[in-house]
């Protein structure tokens, strides 16, 4: 999306989002700030409204989480969806994830992490380190971590863990650390992860071949056979869409 406006932007102000922050955005071209409080309202949400037996927002958020993601859907399912999405992606971002989770741990420390945004010391040190590196832009994301984006990562890897008792055992630092490495990927756009992911060798020169692909070179096969997944695509959006319908007539809410 090159701008808010429209049906997002109705559901964004629906969901707190003020018009002077979206125009600010759409100038600015900088979305994360947005981004950040939407996380932190359905955070908040699922943080109030759920139970060691049952993980759900508030009726309201989670109507509005639901039709902001159709609205996304309407965008999404309108490009070729090609293999590096089922094949390639999901790999390297394990990678890139697992790598990011290293510094964290390393270099900063899961108990350094909740105070860092005003420890200037760390902050100076980590950085110098980083500076000029492909870590640069995720060391400087980290660096701006608050006690209530840390707090808020903590309760859901708390519920989570209440919630699951199956697969390895793993640390509640090495959870945080993957958890805030997830929330940096999650910022990007294809061409920033794309350009990341190559620039640290996380996929082959065939995959790296497979993503720059033009249409011409997919052929006419290729982009009938890629069409089925585009369609399976539409059919996973299509039944989202009926799921949120289904929340206007269930007074029960919406359960995960």
């Amino acid at each position: 999306m090159e701008k808010i406006e429209g049906e997002h932007r109705r559901i964004l102000i629906e969901l707190g989002i003020t018009p002077e922050e979206i125009e600010i955005a759409n100038l600015r071209k900088n979305y994360e700030p947005i981004a950040r409080k939407l996380q932190i309202r359905f955070l908040k949400s699922l943080i109030e409204n759920s139970s060691k037996s049952t993980i759900k927002m508030d009726l309201e958020t989670s109507r509005l989480m639901h039709e902001l993601r159709n609205a996304n859907n309407k965008e999404i399912v309108n490009l070729e969806v090609l293999k590096e999405d089922q094949e390639i992606y999901p790999i390297a971002i394990k990678k890139l994830m697992d790598q990011f989770a290293d510094i964290i741990e390393e270099d900063i420390g899961i108990e350094n992490l909740r105070g860092i945004a005003t420890n200037i010391d760390l902050i100076k040190s980590v950085m110098e380190k980083y500076l000029g590196t492909i870590n640069e832009d995720f060391v400087r994301f980290i660096t701006e971590t608050t006690p209530e984006i840390f707090d808020f990562n903590a309760e859901m890897i708390r519920r989570a863990s209440d919630m699951s008792s199956k697969g390895r055992k793993i640390s509640f630092e090495h959870k945080m650390a993957l958890e805030c490495s997830a929330e940096y990927i999650s910022t990007l756009n294809d061409f920033e992860f794309l350009s990341l992911i190559e620039g640290k060798g996380l996929v082959t020169e065939e995959q790296r071949k497979s993503l720059h692909r033009t249409y011409r070179e997919i052929g006419r096969e290729g982009l009938i056979k890629e069409s089925y997944m585009q369609d399976a695509w539409k059919k996973i959006a299509d039944e989202q869409a009926k799921s949120t319908e289904k929340l206007y007539t269930d007074d029960d809410g919406l359960s995960h």
